[in-house]
């Protein structure tokens, strides 16, 4: 065999090799682009499940903040009522209405009273499952401060010192009801949601 013949036989090998070597080649490459497409379709498919997932519990928490939303603004509504009643008590020993009767303040106390405790034993139940410890606390407080504010409305007998102790109850029902309704407010994060 002489070098001519000893080339020519090389060459058509490597031509023969190099024909296969770019069929490999071409079918790796599809091979690899098919695998590409199918581990991008797998990871989209979990990240929609997910995204599905997710959305569930947005709503679930929207439906939940709803529900706490109104039992809290409903609680609040009673204690505001019975806070205001308070404030009149404390404020005045009696108010004119238009027609010019006079109530007095303390007798218009003793009415709202009975229609407040049951209202509030209505709601106490819920409020007592809902509200975080902080306000449960606050809560408490609430009532020992209403009670005071009674006790010096009943003991009222119009003269300084017995009306003294009605504004000294009342301002002290006045800052658990201002810590009260921060507290309502973080909670509920009405100040987040407002900005």
């Amino acid at each position: 065999m002489s070098e001519i013949e000893i080339i020519k036989i090389v060459e058509e090998m490597l031509l023969a090799f190099g024909g296969a070597i770019a069929l490999i080649t071409a079918l790796v490459t599809w091979l690899g682009v098919l695998l590409q497409k199918r581990i991008l379709q797998k990871e989209q498919n979990a990240l929609l499940h997910k995204l599905e997932s997710y959305k569930q519990e947005l709503s679930l928490a929207k439906s939940s903040y709803e529900n706490y939303l109104d039992q809290i603004l409903d609680y609040y509504n009673a204690y505001y009522k019975h806070y205001r009643l308070c404030q009149h008590a404390c404020d005045a020993d009696a108010h004119r209405h238009p027609d010019g009767s006079i109530t007095f303040t303390q007798d218009d106390f003793d009415a709202g009273l009975d229609q407040f405790l049951l209202q509030w034993s209505e709601k106490e139940g819920r409020i007592r499952i809902l509200l975080p410890e902080k306000i449960l606390e606050l809560h408490e407080r609430s009532i020992d401060a209403f009670n005071e504010v009674k006790n010096a409305v009943e003991g009222f007998k119009k003269d300084h010192e017995s009306r003294q102790k009605k504004h000294e109850a009342f301002a002290r029902l006045d800052t658990v009801k201002t810590e009260l309704e921060a507290a309502i407010r973080k909670f509920l994060r009405t100040e987040d949601l407002l900005k």
